[in-house]
């Protein structure tokens, strides 16, 4: 089974908080076509670009986090079942 694709990002300065946060490439799509110059981060901040000539912020806590989140592999099904059916039997076999 493959990982789960990464989204790509691209890091938008906030006008706001001064922060750099991570914009997954279809979100900020979705703000330029809305022409409205504001893009959903990966925290879930509504962030609203600062000048270009603005230096970067510091990065997002909340962005990288979250990034780090999609990168991380879960266990499939049959892992989660095995793990399970370990600790099962070390229970039982306590008693």
């Amino acid at each position: 089974m493959t990982a789960p694709a990464v989204p790509r990002t691209i890091p938008v300065t906030s006008g706001i908080d001064g922060r750099c946060h991570r914009v997954a490439e279809d979100a900020y799509t979705a703000g330029l076509t809305a022409r409205s110059g504001r893009y959903t981060a990966l925290c879930g901040h509504r962030v609203t670009a600062a000048a270009l000539v603005s230096p970067p912020g510091p990065d997002c806590q909340g962005c990288a986090a979250a990034a780090a989140a999609a990168v991380t592999p879960h266990p499939t099904r049959s892992e989660r079942h095995r793990r399970g059916a370990h600790r099962s039997r070390h229970r039982h076999s306590a008693r």
